[in-house]
């Protein structure tokens, strides 16, 4: 029952085609015309930008749903260094001696110490 009144939201939503981003993405064979423009050459060797991809507006017309995903996931930093600064500034400040600051006067120190860093 509940199934069917999702499939028929779906279908509604996306009339003529059922498939979402993911299998017509799966099903989709890109010519290297398509894909060529993706390409740059580091080193001698031929790579694959990711990133240009998604954020080009044929693939995000194509995928609209798949590419925010894709972007959103592409834009987390391969580093964790600028979490583990913050923790670092964030145990420093709540030392034995300074646990009276409020909740709101540590979110300023760490907020003003990124941006005074930056």
């Amino acid at each position: 029952m509940l199934d069917d009144d999702f499939d028929d939201w779906r279908d509604d939503l996306m009339p003529g085609d059922s498939k979402d981003d993911v299998t017509r993405y799966v099903e989709t064979v890109f010519a290297d015309a398509q894909t060529n423009s993706f390409h740059t050459v580091v080193d001698g060797d031929k790579v694959f930008d990711i990133a240009s991809f998604w954020h080009s507006d044929q693939i995000r017309e194509l995928f609209p749903s798949l590419a925010r995903v894709a972007i959103g996931v592409l834009s987390i930093p391969a580093s964790s260094a600028s979490s583990e600064r913050v923790f670092s500034v964030t145990g420093r400040l709540l030392e034995k001696r300074r646990t009276q600051l409020s909740q709101q006067s540590v979110d300023a120190v760490v907020y003003l110490h990124s941006k005074y860093h930056e």
